[in-house]
């Protein structure tokens, strides 16, 4: 129970920070919400900064490769199942709908990646094995590609909002 204590306590403040903003982003998944435009690319752009920080550690042996491959078509399935949508307002914001699958991604991908963090103080070596890279690959590719296409999806054209608006339930003021 100790090694569990002090791995808590040596855990930076900023990282918990960030446990806090995923919550508050994996909540807001679970409603209807007006966001701004740009609100969008928040989680995203936090992915994605994790993907290229994981991906430059990474041995880039053919299993990291495969595990990428891997992540992108995880990611694909799951927006091609999940289909999220959003309508453009004539306010400038974006109505998105729920989104059940990035609610629960948002807290796992920040599980996999401080439990990476914690594995690679304790015992580096524990990461260089075959399915540690796999693992990873598709840890860092996978959030990164499904938030990024949905982010993208969102934005793509303002003009037009997207054909089922009827998936949209009215936002609650």
């Amino acid at each position: 129970m100790t090694f569990y204590v002090e791995i808590i306590r040596h855990t930076p403040s900023g990282v918990w920070l960030l446990l806090v903003y995923c919550l508050y982003a994996a909540i807001s998944q679970l409603r209807v919400r007006q966001v701004r435009p740009l609100t969008v690319l928040i989680v995203p752009a936090i992915f994605g900064c994790l993907a290229v920080a994981r991906g430059l550690q990474g041995s880039h042996a053919p299993i990291f490769w495969l595990g990428c491959f891997t992540g992108l078509v995880l990611a694909w399935s799951a927006l091609l199942m999940t289909r999220p949508v959003s309508q453009h307002l004539r306010n400038g914001r974006l109505q998105t709908g729920r989104d059940f699958f990035a609610a629960l991604l948002i807290p796992m991908t920040f599980i996999g990646h401080y439990i990476t963090g914690v594995l690679q103080a304790l015992e580096p070596g524990a990461l260089l094995t075959s399915q540690a890279q796999f693992m990873m690959a598709v840890l860092i590719t996978l959030p990164a590609t499904y938030m990024g296409t949905r982010a993208a999806g969102y934005l793509r054209n303002k003009a037009q909002s997207v054909v089922r608006t009827d998936a949209i339930e009215p936002a609650v003021s």
